[in-house]
């Protein structure tokens, strides 16, 4: 059987992503992720973030690069990879990350409470709570409490 390296994880980026070059000519981009974990602890919830860096390449680094800022909220899909790292030609750091094959933002949604008015067959007016979900691009859409 074949190993399976597949990797989701969403979570809101920590800083602007950083877009390099390397000396072949090839663009990347990589970026810090937070994902919380929850849990609970003495009839508390209890938040424990798990931080993670993100790499990708060429297209998706351009479109990373424009398209997303510190606090996005993302689904990152790719493959967790271990690297070597030499600074200064002594010190040696390992690091495992995620090489991004697929980044979805995630829209940011707010909900509004909103009063509507309604009228039935009898001519009566009721009033009903409503929800207004908003979404990112503008659209609305309604939906009874």
């Amino acid at each position: 059987m074949k190993d399976i390296n597949l990797t989701v994880i969403s979570g809101r980026l920590t800083a602007d992503p950083l877009f390099r070059e390397t000396k072949n000519g090839k663009n990347f981009c990589y970026f810090g992720l937070a994902s919380n974990n929850f849990f609970k602890k003495e009839d508390n919830w209890q938040k424990e973030p798990t931080f993670i860096l993100v790499k990708c390449w060429n297209n998706l680094a351009v479109q990373s690069f424009e398209s997303l800022k510190k606090g996005s909220q993302v689904v990152v899909y790719g493959k967790l990879k271990y690297s070597n790292i030499e600074s200064n030609g002594e010190t040696r750091k390992s690091i495992n990350y995620i090489q991004a094959q697929k980044i979805d933002k995630v829209p940011k949604i707010l909900i509004k409470e909103k009063d509507n008015e309604l009228e039935d067959n009898n001519f009566s007016i009721k009033k009903k709570k409503v929800k207004q979900i908003v979404i990112d691009d503008q659209n609305l859409v309604s939906i009874e409490n």
